[in-house]
């Protein structure tokens, strides 16, 4: 370890403990007092930055090594088939193609004592040094055997040793710090509490992915949908001011963009800490931000005339004027539409200004009364299974109270959540048994959830996560130590899968 930190290939380990909001008050301290030549030549907002992404790095690097650790003596059997023609073939999540590096780097080490009886613990090392660097070698080329991988990994550290600009061999070493990434993301894989968290898990990972945190990473986001870009967050994107943001390796540096946007976020009293509702309002703008975006991007696409307004031919101009007078009012029938168009057009104009067309692409997060109550009839026909209007318990048990239930047994926790019967009864106003359309509004939200309403759950999740004191505010220390679930779009991929069953049936997934 000491030979990788004193090479620059892995930060010393006490920068991932250092206080930061301290450390920051003594950086800015000491570069006051400075002599002016210092000054003269770096300015200090270039030594935060370095500071903090060292310190960032730092704290990365140190958290896969401790996983790694805790990894040792685990054993895994990577499944394998065999085709139609008899050739095998491995399967399963290491052997999709973008794991490739993960997979060449990954060791399985059962207990050492198992194949070292009576070594001494330097021995023990040895022979995990020497898995870890045959692994490591197979990166780069293939073998006979492993013994041939091994001398060849060696020979190439020693080069790097005699000769500094061997790039090579500098690799080489490299290799062997991937290797612990590489065990530790087995680690997350295979964690025991992934599985019976599943759906709260997926819960709060559609928070993140709905509401972004950081108005940076909107911004990139929108660049990227502009550019038809499907790349992540490990380059500098041509967005206003985004470079200073990112490290020398490419990666948002987020450790810099919590203390910048700390500040922005406490103000409401700006007392050093952010409480629920300060963060509660963030999160807010940052969804209205969003829509907002959309519904502009929308009207730019389809007002034809430019009065800024978009007409129902602008909108969908596939339908003639006899399929209106027909007026179908089947799911995605110009009747159906029509009647969702007439709804948000308050003013009876014919078109849509900017906040009508965003109550209609949104309907879920509008204040719209007829549409809240369009959406709510459109959800009784997804529920009413014997098509009286209504909703009986069966048909609540079945499309409705596991979905209430992820979210109630977030609000509090799954003891508190009510039962499918009990819940049922405090829908059903009138007692009749049956739940109609106006009874199912205070359900609606749930069942058919808006970015307004991830963003206060989005809330929640942080704040939960975050707040290590349980005092109901956030400091900078805290936000720091767990800026992964603040920027968990980074973080995870996008192609986790995920039941998202009442979403199949957006009813504007056509816009």
């Amino acid at each position: 370890m000491e030979e990788l930190v004193a090479s620059g290939l892995l930060m010393p380990e006490f920068l991932s403990r250092v206080n930061l909001v301290k450390a920051c008050e003594l950086l800015r301290s000491e570069y006051l007092s400075a002599d002016s030549k210092i000054k003269n030549i770096v300015d200090y907002s270039d030594v935060l930055r370095e500071f903090l992404s060292h310190c960032q790095r730092a704290r990365y690097e140190h958290f896969i090594i401790r996983l790694a650790s805790s990894y040792v003596g685990y054993r895994f059997y990577l499944p394998a088939f065999l085709d139609f023609r008899g050739r095998i073939y491995r399967s399963g999540i290491l052997h999709f193609h973008e794991r490739d590096l993960a997979r060449s780097l990954i060791v399985f080490p059962p207990d050492v004592n198992n194949y070292v009886e009576n070594a001494s613990e330097e021995e023990k090392l040895s022979f995990a040094k020497n898995r870890v660097s045959t692994a490591a070698a197979f990166h780069f080329k293939k073998f006979h055997c492993y013994d041939d991988a091994l001398c060849w990994f060696n020979d190439q550290i020693k080069s790097q040793l005699d000769e500094k600009e061997d790039l090579c061999g500098r690799s080489m070493v490299k290799a062997m710090v991937y290797t612990f990434l590489a065990i530790a993301f087995i680690v997350l894989l295979l964690s025991p509490n992934k599985w019976h968290r599943h759906r709260s898990m997926s819960l709060n990972r559609r928070f993140g992915h709905k509401v972004p945190f950081d108005p940076l990473v909107s911004r990139i986001e929108r660049w990227k949908e502009d550019k038809g870009s499907n790349e992540k967050f490990t380059y500098v994107p041509e967005t206003e001011d985004a470079e200073e943001y990112f490290q020398d390796d490419g990666i948002l540096n987020t450790t810099l963009r919590l203390v910048i946007l700390f500040p922005l976020i406490d103000n409401a009293p700006k007392d050093g800490k952010i409480g629920a509702e300060e963060l509660r309002v963030w999160i807010t703008q940052q969804a209205v931000d969003r829509l907002r975006y959309r519904t502009d991007k929308m009207i730019s696409w389809h007002d034809k005339n430019g009065d800024g307004a978009i007409s129902f031919h602008e909108y969908l101009p596939h339908f003639t004027s006899k399929d209106i007078e027909q007026n179908s009012m089947g799911h995605g029938d110009a009747g159906w539409w029509m009647e969702q168009f007439k709804n948000a057009d308050v003013d009876s104009s014919g078109s849509l200004d900017f906040n009508e067309c965003n109550d209609f692409l949104h309907p879920e997060d509008s204040g719209n009364e007829e549409i809240l109550r369009w959406l709510s009839r459109e959800k009784m026909k997804h529920i009413d299974d014997d098509d009286d209007g209504k909703m009986n318990l069966d048909e609540f048990k079945r499309h409705a109270y596991e979905i209430y239930k992820s979210y109630a047994d977030f609000e509090n926790s799954p003891a508190l959540t009510p039962t499918a019967e009990e819940k049922f009864a405090e829908l059903d106003i009138n007692k009749d048994e049956k739940v109609c359309i106006e009874e199912l509004r205070p359900l609606l939200s749930y069942l058919h959830p808006g970015e307004l309403f991830y963003a206060k759950y989005f809330t929640r999740h942080l704040m939960r996560e975050a707040d290590d004191n349980k005092d109901g505010d956030l400091t900078l220390e805290e936000m720091l130590n767990h800026n992964s679930i603040f920027y968990n779009s980074l973080y995870e991929d996008d192609d986790e899968e995920y039941d998202y069953e009442d979403d199949e049936n957006d009813f504007h997934d056509d816009l």
